[in-house]
């Protein structure tokens, strides 16, 4: 086994991923955590966070294999969310470290009985096949039994937003387009991307009612196929906010939506088809580059 387990899966030319044998499709279900993991200081049963926490960690945490040792780490630029983490799940350890010049956090959690609790939490409640795969080898070194189902992607629970904190990206923009009256143009965008996962992007853009296709982007440092999804419409784009609303971000992510947000009202006001509107909109652009980088 690799010691970093986090590598991405390769699916050689076929758009289609491969679902886990025998594996039923499910809700989020914790009760096994709650019963026999959480720690005993915990008091709130927050399950809201706990499917945010599940799809956060597909995104950036690696379930690590070395021989018979198990670990989990999740290494972010944010290091005021992994000690939100930390504080809401009540165990594991956030160490700083620096890399080039700039300083990140690593969220790791490497005793037995620590392991346990995160097995207990994330059995049968992930959702790529990816991370599937990784986890039920993890599961083996620690002798648990791997639950046959996986967890459901929808807009009723957290997971999508925890996914979305992790690998989600807001953009905007104006742009020159001569064939505008105003000589201008205001893009507004979202994307994921992703290595495989063809399936799970492509039921996300179902969910967000997009007419946009799953893309394939070729990357040259990697076998690995990598897909990407972007929504632009305005009806996609109410239907995301309207979820992360109900469902929303933590740490310097949740700005960068509400940046976004103001101008997802400024289309739907029509205000971007004037040029006082567009000079607004300009400023909130300029606001949401800046504060993305705080999370890239």
């Amino acid at each position: 086994m690799r010691c970093d387990k986090k590598q991405p899966s390769n699916l050689g030319s076929s758009e289609t991923t491969r679902e886990a044998p025998l594996f039923k499709k499910s809700q989020f279900d914790f009760s096994l955590y709650f019963q026999n993991a959480q720690p005993d200081h915990i008091k709130i049963t927050d399950i809201k966070f706990l499917q945010w926490f599940v799809g956060f960690s597909e995104g950036e945490g690696s379930f690590i294999i070395c021989k018979n040792y198990c670990s989990f780490i999740i290494k972010q630029k944010e290091i005021a969310l992994l000690y939100n983490i930390r504080t809401r799940l009540g165990f594991g350890k956030v160490t700083i470290y620096n890399q080039n010049g700039v300083e990140y956090g690593r969220y790791h959690v490497q005793s037995r009985k620590n392991c346990f609790r995160l097995a207990m939490l994330f059995n049968g409640n992930l959702v790529l096949t990816k991370t599937n795969e990784t986890f039920t080898q993890w599961l083996q070194v620690l002798g648990i039994t791997r639950l046959q189902r996986r967890a459901i992607v929808e807009l009723t629970n957290g997971w999508l937003s925890g996914f979305i904190n992790a690998d989600g990206v807001f953009s905007a923009r104006i742009r020159k387009n001569t064939r505008n009256k105003m000589g201008r143009q205001f893009i507004q965008k979202f994307s994921l991307t992703q290595a495989s996962e063809f399936q799970i992007l492509k039921e996300i853009l179902h969910l967000l009612q997009s007419q946009s296709s799953v893309q394939i982007i070729a990357n040259e440092n990697s076998d690995a196929i990598y897909y990407k999804i972007s929504i632009q419409s305005v009806l996609s784009n109410k239907l995301l906010l309207k979820y992360l609303n109900q469902y929303p971000n933590l740490g310097h992510k949740m700005v960068c939506i509400k940046v976004y947000s103001r101008l997802h009202n400024y289309v739907q006001g029509q205000e971007h088809l004037t040029e006082i509107g567009l000079s607004g909109m300009q400023k909130l652009c300029k606001q949401l580059i800046k504060h993305s980088s705080k999370v890239s």
